[in-house]
């Protein structure tokens, strides 16, 4: 497959993962510029950003929405960040106007979420997941199982129960 945007998260800078290809774009939308905050990163994305090695790129505010709707369907919302999702909203809109992205993340969440939209990715740093998995939360008194997380958090909805609520991977 032929790729023509690589997407980055906060890990390749964090990293140094070497992006210098002349023949792809390289984005990170701008939640991932702003995460950079150590010395050494930030000189990295400083270096990259002036010799346009990365292009910093947004998605529109439909498509960060989308990109939050596919996580909470995942059971991923509450594990990502901003700029987790704005990686996902980047990577939703390149292919929806049909350029096919890469996206480089070690975040297994983010990973989740991209695999269940179809959207491939480069993990950096660990392997990287296998199998989609779709989250629930189950209380460990009563048994019953929710899509979301119970709100207070910690607390059953159902029976009322404090600190039995966990993420298990749906059935």
């Amino acid at each position: 497959m032929s790729f023509k945007v690589i997407i980055i998260d906060t890990v390749c800078f964090l990293q140094g993962v070497s992006l210098s290809r002349k023949d792809i774009d390289v984005a990170a939308p701008e939640e991932v510029i702003n995460e950079v905050r150590s010395r050494v990163p930030k000189l990295r994305l400083e270096q990259m950003l002036s010799s346009g090695t990365v292009q910093i790129r947004g998605a529109t505010k439909d498509m960060i929405n989308a990109a939050r709707q596919a996580a909470e369907k995942m059971g991923d919302l509450p594990n990502l960040s901003k700029p987790d999702i704005a990686v996902i909203a980047l990577a939703m809109e390149q292919k929806h106007v049909g350029i096919e992205p890469i996206v480089y993340t070690g975040d297994y969440a983010v990973q989740n979420v991209l695999k269940s939209l179809g959207i491939q990715f480069k993990s950096i740093n660990n392997d990287g997941i296998k199998t989609i998995i779709h989250w629930v939360y189950k209380c460990d008194a009563c048994k019953v199982t929710f899509k979301n997380a119970p709100q207070p958090a910690g607390f059953c909805p159902e029976c009322g129960t404090d600190g039995m609520i966990r993420k298990i991977k749906s059935p």
